[in-house]
């Protein structure tokens, strides 16, 4: 994507008549650059952000407050695949750390169970029922890049507890004292 911008339009000593075609590219440009992540002129929320569109790697210097900033820099597991950042005057944070959730009953028959919700999760299979619950979870494709993650498991029963595997963006957890009925949540963060 490339815009034209005549910088010394319009000029002072010119006549608006001789610059009006560099104004009007000028006019046009700006509102092509706008459009491509905002809502554009003319539009019920003009201005605002549809997304935001990083090109390259872009590691800033330190900040000072109240100064931060967003930004993107290699990914730890795979440097060939830019990660997003926040950075402050107090560190840099891992913004897209986070790859992959998911909420969900835990059930005493075996099958497909539906999260309450999740986020690049293929499937959630349940197995083992009713002594052993064992739920087979299949991440969508590429959203982690090895098994090098961290798996975060919580109960909304303190006294149930679990125990997982992850291998090739299968997470397995093996739930010990669950109950019907109670949730469970995961997370799987990768640098």
């Amino acid at each position: 994507m490339s815009f034209t911008f005549n910088t010394g339009i319009p000029a002072a000593n010119n006549d608006p008549s001789v610059d009006q075609p560099d104004m009007l590219s000028n006019n046009v440009s700006t509102n092509g650059i706008l459009a491509v992540d905002h809502v554009s002129f003319n539009t019920a929320n003009g201005g605002t952000h549809k997304q935001t569109t990083f090109i390259g790697k872009n590691p800033p210097g330190a900040q000072v407050d109240p100064t931060a900033v967003l930004y993107t820099n290699d990914g730890v597991a795979n440097t060939a695949h830019p990660q997003l950042r926040y950075r402050n005057s107090q560190g840099i944070f891992p913004i897209s750390a986070l790859r992959a959730g998911a909420v969900f009953q835990i059930v005493g028959v075996n099958g497909a169970v539906i999260p309450t919700n999740s986020f690049n999760i293929a499937s959630i299979v349940a197995s083992g029922a009713p002594a052993g619950r064992i739920y087979t979870i299949t991440l969508n494709a590429n959203t982690v890049n090895s098994d090098d993650v961290i798996v975060s498991i919580d109960f909304s029963n303190r006294n149930t507890s679990a125990d997982y595997t992850f291998i090739g963006g299968v997470l397995t957890i093996t739930v010990n004292n669950g109950i019907a009925g109670n949730l469970a949540n995961f997370s799987i963060l990768q640098f």
